[in-house]
């Protein structure tokens, strides 16, 4: 009789103990389903048909109201070509960056480049073409869009042709790269 005694009570602490560890399980989890993105880089691809040889930057901010700086700036050098070519850029913050700046180049080239996509991939995976470029992205005053087009132009002797995300960029990224699919 007393060895029942010992099992029961040996079965009650097992299932306390496995109870104990579903329960950590499930608090330590911000979503069923959803991966951490603690170790999760963000991917930026550029596909990019450019005429001359340039280097491409990518600049991010973490927070809203933050300087774009050299401390959180990513750069390619691209070679000319005229076919479409990928230009990747992998931000290891793991988490999502507040806002986007894209340089276009340095070289003071009044030429026209073509970018068929931008792609952000996280948990998920955002294409942007010429069909929607200019709701994600604003050009400043040396770069026009017009398609896929990007016109790069000198103004009054200055040149720093760059794109920017728009708010809808930001909350698209935060909605669908977050959530995964």
């Amino acid at each position: 009789m007393r060895t029942s005694v010992i099992f029961l009570n040996t079965e009650t602490i097992f299932n306390r103990m496995l109870f104990l560890v579903l329960l950590t399980g499930i608090l330590s989890c911000n979503q069923w389903g959803q991966e951490s993105l603690e170790n999760k880089d963000l991917e930026l691809i550029l596909v990019i048909k450019i005429p001359v040889q340039e280097r491409i930057q990518l600049f991010y901010q973490d927070i809203a109201q933050e300087a774009f700086t050299d401390k959180k700036r990513l750069y390619k050098d691209v070679n000319p070509s005229p076919n479409f070519q990928k230009v990747k850029f992998k931000i290891s913050t793991g988490h999502i960056p507040h806002k986007l700046r894209l340089d276009l180049g340095e070289n003071r080239n009044e030429n026209d480049i073509e970018i068929s996509q931008i792609v952000l991939v996280q948990l998920d995976t955002l294409k942007m073409t010429k069909n929607n470029f200019e709701r994600y992205f604003q050009g400043n005053k040396y770069v026009e869009i017009c398609g896929s087009n990007f016109s790069r132009r000198v103004r009054n002797n200055e040149y720093d042709p760059y794109l920017t995300s728009t708010p809808l960029l930001t909350k698209t990224i935060q909605l669908k790269l977050t959530q995964g699919k």
